[in-house]
C-alpha cells in the first residue's frame, strides 16, 4: 500500500530552502527522517504481534529518504517475510487485537505526525541556517 502525506503551507519552508542552499536541504532531509522515525517508533507499539514476524519486518525495511526531482520521498513500512499478510492485517478493521495493537498500525502514526509538520520542518531548517551563518 502506498500512501502519501502532503506538507501544506510550505511558503516559508521554500523561502528558507532557497536562502540556505545545500545546508538547508540537508537539514530538511534530516528533519523528515526524524519525523518518519517517530512515526515508525509509534507504529511499533501498534503493530499486531503473533510470532513477531510482522513487527520485525518493519525493522528490516527501515526508513529511506530519497530525492526524486524536486521532491523528497520518505519510505517506511512493513513487509519482507511478512509481506503476504502485512497489508491484510493493516487494513482489517474488524480483526481483534491484543492491548494497544490494531489495524492501521502504520497509517495512524503517520497521520498523527502530519499535524504541525510544516511548522516543525520550518523550525528545523531555520535552526540549521542560523548555525550556518
Amino acid at each position: 500500500m502506498d500512501a502519501s502525506v502532503e506538507v501544506l503551507n510550505t511558503e516559508k519552508l521554500i523561502g528558507l530552502l532557497q536562502k540556505g542552499g545545500a545546508g538547508a536541504r540537508q537539514a530538511l532531509r534530516q528533519a523528515l527522517y526524524r519525523e518518519a522515525q517517530i512515526a515508525f517508533n509509534e507504529s511499533q507499539l501498534e503493530v499486531p504481534v503473533d510470532k513477531g514476524n510482522l513487527r520485525n519486518s518493519g525493522q528490516a525495511y527501515g526508513i529511506q529518504v530519497n530525492q526524486i526531482g524536486d521532491s523528497l520521498i520518505i519510505t517506511l513500512g512493513y513487509g519482507g517475510v511478512a509481506a503476504s499478510y502485512a497489508l491484510i492485517v493493516h487494513e482489517d478493521l474488524g480483526a481483534r487485537h491484543n492491548g494497544s495493537t490494531k489495524a492501521k498500525y502504520l497509517e495512524d502514526p503517520v497521520k498523527r505526525r502530519q499535524a504541525g509538520l510544516a511548522t516543525r520542518l520550518v523550525t528545523a531548517v531555520d535552526n540549521a541556517i542560523e548555525r550556518l551563518i
